[in-house]
């Protein structure tokens, strides 16, 4: 288990996220993240944080240009492509789990 923090140094961080192994037979590792609040379902910038960390602790293998994974987060699957180059994670984008709307067709009035 590997626990990776974020924030600033001496002020506490916002979360930290725990990466686990996948339980999930397509994902490559798991992840769960503790926030303050509680236990979010998935998270973006944590999402890029735990790819990044992963590939530069050679905890998953790198390839370039072009790394692909699969995570497993509470909230499911996500499929992560991080963009690599001398060694380094460049840039990393992932395809989403599936959400819910809870307004479908809703008039907002906006001052």
């Amino acid at each position: 288990m590997r626990v990776i923090t974020g924030g600033v140094p001496h002020i506490p961080a916002d979360c930290c996220n725990i990466v686990v192994p996948a339980s999930h037979p397509e994902a490559d590792a798991g992840f769960i993240i503790m926030e303050q609040v509680g236990y979010p379902g998935m998270s973006g910038g944590n999402t890029i944080w735990v790819v990044r960390v992963l590939l530069a602790m050679s905890m998953r293998p790198m390839q370039e240009p072009v790394t692909e994974l699969t995570l497993e987060a509470l909230a499911g699957l996500l499929r992560v492509r991080a963009e690599c180059q001398g060694g380094k994670v460049e840039a990393v984008t992932f395809r989403d789990v599936p959400t819910l709307a809870a307004h479908l067709d809703a008039v907002l009035d906006v001052p």
